[in-house]
């Protein structure tokens, strides 16, 4: 029996593009509540982003994996939380410095109306702090991490005509070796602590609520979601998936493009009101 449905937010629930989940995905999440189903992002992104693209609903954001599994949420409950160490932070901040373009990104996880701060950017902007898609509220340029933030979700912006994706991994490994940086979309990393990733989350969240991973449902499409895919039963890919998270997954539907991720949530929702299972699991 489904208990708890958790999904990836872009390229998955949300197409590139997009700024908010559609109509029939929240209307999807709505139909999963109203037969007792939870539901709940997976994400690499903080709580407060995420709340943006699901409208500020409580009922698609009280239970969630957030900053890839460093913040857990269960009924508006935080159960579980990982922070960097901000000393080490701090270093790497100095070591980019004369790195150009390059830059911590810092969320504050516990007020969604600030904006991200980027730490230690020299003179040469990042290319993407012109990008609406990944800057759509806006940033901040600090030479510090601000004091009063807990340091959950943290990543690396730069600009690949300066510094190369391998250099960045260098620098950060010399100087945090227990960070792993994982790339997101092109110029930017996000960042967990070594062996950590949304599956972590997961388990801390099935735990809290009492339920087994086999009630389970996790929807995704990119190397972040690769361990989350593995670790559930009732794991799925979108069609638009990277070739690693399409083999990881047991279930395959359509693009996020179409809706994909809607229409599944809306299957599992009538199957349950029916006591079967979902048509795309059987």
């Amino acid at each position: 029996m489904i208990k708890l449905v958790l999904t990836d937010l872009d390229n998955t629930i949300v197409p590139f593009g997009a700024e908010e989940v559609s109509d029939r995905g929240m209307q999807a999440i709505h139909a999963l509540a109203d037969q007792g189903i939870r539901f709940g992002p997976a994400s690499g992104r903080a709580l407060g982003s995420l709340r943006r693209f699901f409208r500020f609903d409580d009922v698609c954001t009280q239970t969630a994996v957030a900053s890839n599994g460093l913040e857990v949420y269960a009924d508006g409950q935080l159960v579980a939380a990982w922070e960097f160490d901000r000393d080490i932070l701090e270093k790497t901040v100095e070591a980019l410095r004369d790195v150009p373009s390059a830059a911590l990104v810092v969320e504050n996880p516990d007020d969604e109306a600030t904006p991200p701060v980027l730490v230690g950017l020299g003179s040469v902007p990042c290319a993407l702090m012109d990008n609406s898609l990944v800057f759509p509220y806006g940033y901040e340029v600090s030479d510090d991490i601000p004091d009063d933030w807990r340091l959950t979700k943290v990543s690396f912006c730069y600009d690949a005509a300066y510094v190369t994706r391998e250099e960045m991994e260098a620098i950060l490994a010399a100087v945090y070796p227990d960070l792993d940086p994982r790339k997101s979309i092109n110029d930017w990393f996000d960042v967990a602590p070594k062996g950590w990733s949304k599956a972590n989350g997961v388990r801390a969240l099935a735990a809290s609520l009492g339920i087994s991973l086999d009630d389970v449902v996790v929807f995704g499409d990119n190397l972040n979601d690769l361990e989350m895919l593995q670790l559930v039963p009732h794991s799925v890919a979108v069609s638009n998936a990277v070739p690693e998270a399409a083999a990881a997954a047991r279930y395959h539907i359509g693009a996020s493009s179409d809706d994909a991720v809607a229409k599944a949530m809306e299957e599992i929702a009538a199957a349950a009101a029916e006591g079967s299972m979902p048509r795309f699991m059987r």
